[in-house]
């Protein structure tokens, strides 16, 4: 038997997490049946094949990640490198190939890093790489996921990962909120539209929103709006920042920084009313009577 095959084998092996029957519908099924809209509007079907084909882009390692998530991000990582001798507990929700986590593990030789990596679906051989960098590895929607498995950790990374492709972003931060501990930190990015291609797929969508959220009276508040009526966070910092992507892609993102503060958590209902086929897409959402 090859070495090659003796090192996927147990990535072959691996049956799927409970709560997911790999079946089109258990992560989409809650929200589907709510989509509404035209022809600009793709399902939430379409965006899963694309999750299980890995048609993203996966590939952004350390550096990219601080330019994404700024100067808070890194200097939390300048004082992780202090911490020789001791565990700091990371999950990268939506972590790709796991460049970042990766080179991390390089950059933090004298800390303890307990490194998870959590994504819809990875390759054999990413999987592989970061198996043998010290790295574990969880499959599924974020939603689906036993939260045990990851413990608690003291920073979450969120880079166009389940809060940007989730029909259900209610069940990611309620996740989010049950894998980390209070003062945990919490970075994340999300699309920013700027096109009026992109601003047409929308209706009443103020060019400075990439989520356009609405309250019950009907008035467009924004992820700023939202945070703010999220018990069991606080908003440090929330920001829409210039960032060089890839051809045909948004040229700004919003940049956010959580800190976890109580062991409750509460958020208001909300229903997917739009979906776009952007990569990542843009979500409308619309707050329900409790």
């Amino acid at each position: 038997m090859s070495r090659f095959f003796l090192r996927i084998l147990p990535f072959l092996l691996v049956l799927p997490q409970s709560g997911w029957s790999g079946e089109p519908g258990n992560w989409s099924a809650a929200c589907n049946a709510s989509i509404q809209g035209g022809q600009n509007f793709v399902t939430l079907y379409e965006i899963e094949k694309r999750l299980r084909k890995n048609e993203f882009e996966t590939a952004r390692d350390l550096e990219q990640y601080f330019s994404y998530f700024g100067p808070r991000f890194v200097e939390l990582f300048q004082r992780i490198e202090k911490l020789k001798g001791q565990v700091y507990r990371w999950v990268d929700m939506g972590a790709g190939e796991g460049m970042a986590l990766r080179g991390a593990k390089r950059r933090l030789k004298d800390v303890i890093l307990d490194a998870i990596a959590v994504g819809f679906k990875f390759e054999v051989m990413k999987k592989v790489k970061m198996s043998e960098a010290g790295i574990r590895v969880l499959e599924g929607p974020v939603e689906d996921l036993d939260p045990t498995q990851m413990g608690k950790v003291d920073l979450l990374t969120d880079l166009f990962g389940p809060f940007s492709y989730s029909p259900n972003i209610r069940g990611v931060l309620s996740q989010y909120h049950q894998v980390t501990n209070v003062n945990s930190d919490l970075f994340l990015v999300v699309a920013q539209i700027k096109s009026p291609e992109e601003l047409s797929k929308f209706r009443h969508r103020p060019p400075s929103s990439g989520f356009r959220v609405e309250d019950l009276n009907g008035n467009s508040i924004g992820l700023e709006g939202l945070f703010k009526q999220v018990k069991g966070f606080e908003l440090v910092q929330i920001e829409t920042v210039p960032i060089e992507r890839s051809e045909n892609a948004s040229n700004e993102v919003m940049r956010i920084h959580l800190k976890r503060t109580s062991d409750d958590f509460s958020m208001p209902r909300m229903k997917l009313v739009g979906l776009s086929s952007n990569r990542p897409p843009l979500m409308d959402w619309k707050f329900l009577k409790p």
